[in-house]
């Protein structure tokens, strides 16, 4: 039934079951439901078992979604995974193999900010580091390292610096039993490498190897997937060239573009046919990406009617932007239109603010996306690391339990307790039981390790079962955690909801420390790229976050020259993953599309100009040099017709007789005539001649005077 559903072009993928293929996939062609026919189609002819297919992706939620999908058609495939579920996966399974502690624990973003940020406490890398290197940088100089793309001697001296807290990084890691996610991919790359044995058993294992997203692949991931399969293997890639916009997170183009290099008699099948967008927006999308050189060369087909046209909009500001389109908003609410249909799409995130201020004004709700996830907020952190010291009672949950909330067991305690290290190898849980009169424990601390120990004993009784939450609550109750928190709903409300999802982790299993290590590996395996559904909200997002969304109705703002594309890129960057860009934020449309622009000032003070894809897509003129339209140019349109303009304004006035506001004509005494584009209370921004440009000029200044009609 779902093949027969299937359109020509997604037949001939499912059909290719044999050999490497490569299936590029436009937006809205179906690619997941080709990927789930197939496997189903796998399945119903018995060419593989379930578990003999895996399926890597980028997101939890395209993973569920696949999993969700096929279990519909009532097969299981369970090796459904991102890379970094994969990695962790495969390095459980194979931890006594390799002579390792199967029972690590993941660290997150979050996890990794406070590890570097307690080591940090070190004087030296204080005065080093303070207010003068931000956690990303340290974060992208730790992956670096961990390539080891750069050769010691060859560091500055701050990345020697930056080196020696690497260091100290990684020990704390092995002596808490730690990975990060540049961990998990790197030995699992390591071990496919370097151990044959393991890499052939794996190799066999999987009969069938799908990867989904795979213009977004990196070098490791790549090798991995390499490692996986050999040059003649059923191996499915599933992507869209055309859509790699995350260049600067490592992934290559040029392992799409170029998969026959490393597979034999490679079969490529390009899914045409758009299913999201009208026809008027796959028009203007395949006019922009046709610019790009570096791409297979197709043009996405439309099977939608017209639908409305494309409404393009130049506003004053980005302020007077985010009004109109308010209200526009407000009238495709009266029209039925849903908040959650509707997204504004902008290049960087600093856009978003004026649409932040303006919305509430408007009673208009709005989701941000990027803003912080579920699983990261305080409350919630707190608990996973309660609940991932019941499993490990491992050093990094208990530094940051110990003290939450409060028994005043500080950074002296700790150092008391750091201390014994001297004398035994064992944890800082073991240490600090075995020698509470040694450490001179207040009740409180002793009240807390005495009800802990009871809860992990209870915990480790296997026959547990459900009784386990009900268990917890307690528990939290008891150390006054809950307590912490009585007076703030909103965090309340958040624990009450993560309990209700922990109840489904036990609702079919009885095994608790299974499950339990199941789901906290799911929760921190959550990729950026999962975001939340909020119903009956605007989403404000970023073009790059927005890649894998789609809406009823787009907004996509601010599209102006140095913007949209970036100034770094119009900078000697790259232009053509800027039109990438750009394309998977017109792509997210399926019904109306509106794109504006502004006739503000960039930070520098320049006027900003309409961006270069607007004219690409033939949305305003082509004319000769317009693209490089100067400031002579800007002015004559601004007020038209200059000179006969200023023919009608027959009196000069102080500004303290009239009101400036844009489109005001000025006579300034150096500059001559020109046209106010920005005021406020102090300073106007005026459009002079070509030779003058753009001048910031105070408002109260006796140098220029105001044409009166």
């Amino acid at each position: 039934m779902l093949f027969e559903s299937l359109n020509k072009y997604q037949k001939d993928a499912v059909l290719n079951t044999e050999g490497p293929i490569r299936i590029i996939a436009g937006p809205g062609s179906g690619k997941t439901r080709t990927i789930i026919a197939k496997a189903d189609y796998i399945l119903k002819h018995k060419l593989a078992y379930p578990h003999q297919i895996l399926i890597l992706t980028f997101t939890n939620k395209a993973g569920n979604e696949i999993k969700k999908r096929i279990e519909h058609q009532k097969e299981e495939i369970k090796n459904v995974f991102t890379f970094h579920g994969f990695a962790a996966f495969f390095l459980r399974v194979e931890a006594k193999e390799l002579g390792i502690d199967g029972n690590y624990i993941i660290l997150d973003r979050t996890d990794q900010r406070n590890i570097i940020k307690r080591e940090m406490k070190d004087s030296l890398f204080e005065e080093a580091f303070l207010d003068k290197v931000s956690l990303n940088d340290i974060f992208e100089s730790f992956s670096k390292f961990n390539t080891k793309e750069k050769a010691l001697e060859d560091f500055s001296p701050s990345e020697k610096l930056i080196y020696e807290l690497y260091k100290k990084y990684k020990l704390y890691k092995k002596r808490v039993n730690g990975y990060d996610f540049d961990d998990l991919l790197i030995n699992l790359e390591k071990i496919l490498t370097e151990n044959e044995e393991i890499r052939n058993k794996w190799e066999k294992r999987f009969k069938y190897v799908f990867v989904d997203e795979f213009q977004d692949v990196n070098k490791i991931q790549y090798s991995i997937i390499k490692k996986l399969t050999n040059r003649n293997s059923n191996i499915t890639v599933v992507g869209d060239p055309d859509q790699n916009i995350y260049s600067w997170r490592g992934s290559d183009i040029s392992y799409i573009l170029n998969f026959e290099s490393d597979y034999d008699n490679v079969k490529t099948v390009i899914l045409k046919i758009n299913y999201r967008s009208t026809a008027n927006i796959i028009d203007i999308s395949n006019r922009l990406i046709s610019h790009n050189k570096n791409r297979v060369n197709f043009e996405v087909e439309n099977i939608k009617d017209e639908g409305a046209k494309i409404r393009v909009s130049k506003y004053r500001s980005k302020y007077d932007e985010a009004e109109k389109i308010s209200n526009e908003i407000l009238n495709l609410f009266k029209q039925g239109i849903k908040p959650n249909d509707i997204a504004i799409i902008y290049r960087t995130n600093y856009l978003s603010l004026n649409f932040e201020q303006t919305f509430p004004s408007y009673g208009i709700k709005y989701r941000l996306v990027g803003g912080l996830k579920f699983f990261d907020r305080e409350e919630i952190k707190k608990i996973i690391f309660f609940l991932r010291f019941l499993v490990f009672q491992d050093d990094f949950s208990f530094l940051n339990i110990i003290n939450f909330p409060s028994r005043k067991f500080g950074e002296k305690s700790i150092e008391k307790l750091d201390n014994l290290r001297t004398i035994t190898t064992n944890g800082y849980w073991d240490d600090i039981k075995n020698n509470q009169d040694k450490l001179k424990l207040k009740p409180e601390v002793r009240n807390f390790i005495e009800i802990t120990d009871e809860l992990i004993n209870k915990f480790n009784d296997s026959k547990l079962g459900n009784d386990f939450i009900e268990s917890f609550k307690e528990y939290l109750v008891n150390i006054n955690f809950l307590k912490f928190y009585e007076n703030d709903l909103n965090k309340i409300d958040n624990i009450n909801s993560f309990f209700e999802q922990l109840s489904k982790t036990f609702s079919k299993s009885f095994n608790v420390r299974e499950e339990l290590v199941e789901f906290l590996n799911q929760i921190t395996l959550l990729s950026s790229n999962d975001n939340e559904e909020i119903a009956n909200h605007v989403t404000l997002i970023t073009a790059h976050a927005a890649k894998g969304t789609e809406y009823k109705v787009v907004f996509l703002v601010s599209f102006n020259q140095k913007i949209f594309p970036s100034y770094q890129a119009l900078d000697g960057g790259s232009l053509e993953e800027e039109r990438r860009v750009a394309y998977v934020a017109i792509t997210r449309a399926k019904e109306l599309l509106y794109i504006s622009y502004t006739y503000d000032s960039d930070f520098g003070g320049n006027m900003l100009q309409p961006s270069v894809f607007l004219y690409e897509m033939v949305l305003i003129d082509n004319k000769k040099n317009k693209i490089k339209e100067d400031r002579s140019n800007f002015f004559k349109r601004y007020i038209k017709d200059t000179e006969e303009e200023i023919k009608n304004y027959s009196t000069l006035v102080t500004k303290d007789n009239y009101h400036v506001r844009p489109q005001s004509i000025i006579k300034h005494k150096k500059y001559g005539d020109g046209v106010v584009i920005n005021a406020d209370d102090e300073v106007i921004t005026v459009a002079f001649e070509k030779k003058y440009g753009i001048k910031k000029i105070l408002k109260n200044h006796s140098s220029w005077y105001l044409f009166k009609k």
